[in-house]
Formats: C-alpha cells, sequence, structure tokens
C-alpha cells in the first residue's frame, strides 16, 4: 500500500504542558491529505478545564481568554475520532501521521480519551512519525524539530505552533521525505523500519545522550550536539575534550570515557 496513494490524516496538538499522562489539550488540529495532496484542514480550539500556564500561551499564543467559550475535550474528542477512524467522512479510516506524535501526542490524546470516558485509543504501532527518520538519517543537523526539519526538505511551514499549521507541514513533509527516497513509499516498510529506528535510537540515547551517535553507515563516532555536530570525534581538536570532560559533571559513562581518550 503506497502513502502517496492513500488517505492520509496528519494531526497535532497544542497543550498546556508537555506531560503527556497529566497535561491538557488546548487546541487540537488535522490536515487531511489525499494522493499526496491535502484536501482539508482542522483546526478546533479546546477548554482544557485547567489554567493554561504562561509557558505554555508563551509557545502557542493561547490563553485562558481565547478558549474560555470553548468546547471541552469530552465534546472534541467525539467529534475528533470519527475523523481519526472514518465514521465522520465515508466510513474509509485513514493511515495517521504526526511529527513526534509517538512520544508526545498519541499518549497525551490517548490520556486524554481515558480521562473522558471515550472508548477510542490510537494505536502507536499505526502511526507514521517523521521525526523517528530524520533522527535516524539526519543525526548531523543543528536540530530535527519540525521547523528544522521542513527547512532541510524545502517544505514551507506557516503558522508554527497552531495545530493545523504544523499538521499540514508536517504532511508536505512527509511526502518531500518520501520522494527524496528517506522515506518509504509503502506503509508496511515505513512502520516497520520506524520500529527498528526507533529502539535503535533509544539504545544511542541510553548510552551516549545527544553528546555522541555512531555513523549510520560504519559505526564511526560522530559529535550529536553543538557545534561540532556531524563531525567525526578524530576530526576535532583535543581541547575541546578537555574543556567539555571538566565542564560537564554529568556526561554519560561511555561519552566520558570517549572524551578521556581524546584529551
Amino acid at each position: 500500500m503506497n502513502i502517496t496513494d492513500e488517505r492520509v490524516l496528519v494531526f497535532d496538538t497544542e497543550t498546556t504542558g508537555v506531560d503527556v499522562r497529566n497535561d491538557r489539550v488546548v487546541e487540537v488540529g488535522g490536515a487531511m491529505f489525499e494522493g499526496g495532496v491535502r484536501t482539508r484542514l482542522y483546526n478546533v480550539r479546546v477548554n482544557p478545564g485547567v489554567p493554561i500556564p504562561p509557558g505554555a500561551t508563551a509557545v502557542h499564543g493561547i490563553s485562558d481568554a481565547d478558549v474560555s467559550g470553548a468546547a471541552g475535550f469530552l465534546d472534541v474528542g467525539r467529534r475528533f475520532v470519527g475523523h481519526l477512524d472514518g465514521s465522520a467522512a465515508d466510513g474509509i479510516r485513514p493511515l495517521l501521521c504526526g511529527y513526534n506524535a509517538l512520544s508526545f501526542d498519541v499518549p497525551l490524546l490517548n490520556a486524554e480519551f481515558e480521562r473522558h470516558g471515550l472508548e477510542h485509543r490510537i494505536d502507536p504501532a499505526q502511526v507514521l512519525d517523521p521525526i523517528l527518520f530524520m533522527k535516524w538519517f539526519h543525526r548531523d543537523l543543528k536540530g530535527r524539530r519540525l521547523v528544522e526539519s521542513c527547512e532541510h526538505y524545502g517544505v514551507t511551514l506557516k503558522n508554527a505552533h497552531s495545530a493545523a499549521g504544523d499538521s499540514d507541514a508536517t504532511g508536505g513533509l512527509l511526502f518531500a521525505m518520501i520522494a527524496a527516497g528517506t522515506f518509504p513509499a509503502d506503509v508496511e516498510v515505513a512502520l516497520r523500519e520506524q520500529a527498528v529506528f526507533a529502539a535503535r535510537l533509544e539504545l544511542e540515547w541510553s548510552e551516549f545522550g545527544r553528546y555522541l551517535y555512531r555513523d549510520r553507515q560504519d559505526g564511526r563516532l560522530r559529535h550529536g550536539s553543538g557545534k561540532h555536530v556531524g563531525r567525526l570525534i578524530e576530526e576535532v581538536d583535543r581541547g575541546y575534550y578537555k574543556f567539555m570532560t571538566e565542564a560537564v559533571a554529568e556526561l554519560p559513562p561511555a561519552v566520558r570515557a570517549v572524551f578521556d581518550s581524546r584529551r
């Protein structure tokens, strides 16, 4: 099943914070794609029933006043489920996609469904997530947030940190990555590779954190952050390692061992 031939619903949320179990949705958005072309755009504000922290408002621009007259998640969630399972249209269930959805939006939405007594749950094993392919194939970029990933692939991101804007851009990014060959066109292959990358990235992070990663081709160590991101450790002046081992107290043991060996 080719992703570019299918109906794809790309979704995103704006929230009261980053705690996926306890924070609440203040905006849910989606972009529907048919044959690689965006056909519909959704954006709904949600009254979370709790105050929106100033820090969250600073990110997405949504304040308590903006949602004071909005429906709560019980009502919005019921309607959103209709888009997720296709019952709001012709009964055809779309493929689902979201940027960083597996780590954030999916568990947060499932917690909201549970909190409000809604039976629907999003199956993370069936959600396409471009960030995992960005982290695997583009670990050398200085950042892999949606804005940086879109910039790398020449995709326009309008209205960043609005649920609809981010959904629309994520859809554009997905199809740009498919065209470039960095995201499989076949949905089953994509989901299978995504699961493999997620496991590998988790192991890599547990060993090296953000500091180092292994080259995807030959396994040599490269810098994963800072001014030397993407460079082989052999290419960096030894003074940098002396500085890092003295300046950063909580380096992961594997990283400290590498840095010490390069001093």
